[in-house]
């Protein structure tokens, strides 16, 4: 296993939180993608952080992996301008891997991310089961 924080510090940061958007652990059968608690303070956040996410994923070859991204820790964020700027990014991560699983906290945060995935045409498995989750991303 290896991980990689994904991350820039921004000066738009007024919480000084300054950490990972992402932290990336590549693992055997697959890739454990968690969202970490710092908030997007702006759309202008977006790219820098999947750019840095494509740079830790650039090593993984996505067409024989499964990927796993753990949204838990996030406030959920569904204003107009935000989903715009991220549909774009989550389309290509989530739509370049073998297969893919998103884990969420909450019933109305499955529900919404399975209104955009149906929404993108994406094909994903939700759970709000971790462990579930966990064992899904390494084949069991």
């Amino acid at each position: 296993m290896r991980s990689r924080y994904c991350g820039h510090l921004s000066w738009r940061d007024p919480d000084g939180d300054g950490g990972p958007f992402y932290d990336v652990e590549i693992r055997t059968y697959g890739v454990l993608v968690t969202r970490t608690r710092r908030r997007y303070v702006t759309v202008d956040d977006v790219e820098p952080s999947f750019r840095e996410l494509d740079e830790a994923l650039a090593d993984v070859d996505p067409s024989t992996m499964g990927l796993l991204v753990d949204l838990r820790a996030i406030v959920g964020r569904n204003d107009p301008e935000f989903e715009t700027e991220l549909a774009p990014y989550r389309r290509r991560l989530l739509s370049r891997f073998a297969r893919a699983g998103l884990v969420v906290r909450t019933t109305i945060g499955r529900l919404q991310l399975e209104r955009y995935l149906a929404a993108d045409g994406i094909s994903a498995k939700v759970f709000d089961d971790p462990d579930a989750a966990m064992r899904w991303l390494d084949g069991d």
